[in-house]
């Protein structure tokens, strides 16, 4: 039987606006961020306090508080899927991880590139690296195809987000954005917006 998700179920996407409605946009910032702030919204709805659960890829103790530690975690996760054997090792705990070489070199040459240079960060590798280390279920419906992928152990929490193929966004699992189990991610992507760091989460359908 799919782990995947029906289409009807991403249809509380969530969008961000002003206090008085004269500005909207996607729920996920658009600075090249966008497939990583996704996710990262999607899981402050989940009932959970510790954003890393799985610590195999990493050498450092730390949870992120913002987009820069987080990156530095990734890079490093990076370095360490580079080294030999690595992959294997984790397999045996998680049959679902794969990731290619090339894959995680090409990640990691993004994430090591400066935010105003960032157009995007491109490949399936983020999604399975994030699945892993959150210990989430990421599931991502691409409007253009209407096909769903999934990335991580799907008997974790689910966390789903969507694509138009230029712009990723979160997706409420219930359609009930009123208690944000976590404030820390969503207020942290719009500091320094040029518009506002006081955008609402709004559920657009």
């Amino acid at each position: 039987m799919s782990s995947l998700p029906d289409i009807s179920e991403f249809k509380y996407e969530i969008h961000a606006t002003t206090a008085d409605g004269s500005f909207c946009c996607g729920g996920a910032r658009g600075d090249g961020y966008c497939s990583i702030w996704s996710v990262l919204i999607g899981w402050s709805l989940l009932t959970r306090s510790d954003l890393i659960r799985n610590r195999e890829l990493l050498d450092i103790d730390i949870q992120p508080t913002n987009m820069e530690q987080l990156r530095t975690i990734l890079i490093r996760c990076c370095q360490i899927l580079s080294q030999p054997d690595i992959m294997s090792t984790i397999k045996i705990v998680e049959p679902w991880f794969t990731v290619q070489d090339w894959e995680i070199g090409v990640l990691k040459s993004q994430l090591e590139l400066s935010s105003d240079k960032l157009q995007t960060i491109q490949g399936e590798a983020i999604f399975t690296i994030l699945g892993f280390l959150f210990g989430i279920y990421i599931v991502i419906l691409d409007k253009p195809t209407q096909k769903i992928y999934g990335f991580g152990d799907p008997n974790n929490d689910t966390v789903k987000i969507t694509t138009n193929g230029a712009h990723y966004y979160p997706v409420s699992n219930t359609g009930d954005i009123n208690n944000f189990i976590n404030h820390t991610w969503w207020r942290q992507q719009w500091v320094g917006h040029p518009i506002s760091e006081l955008l609402i989460p709004i559920i657009k359908y």
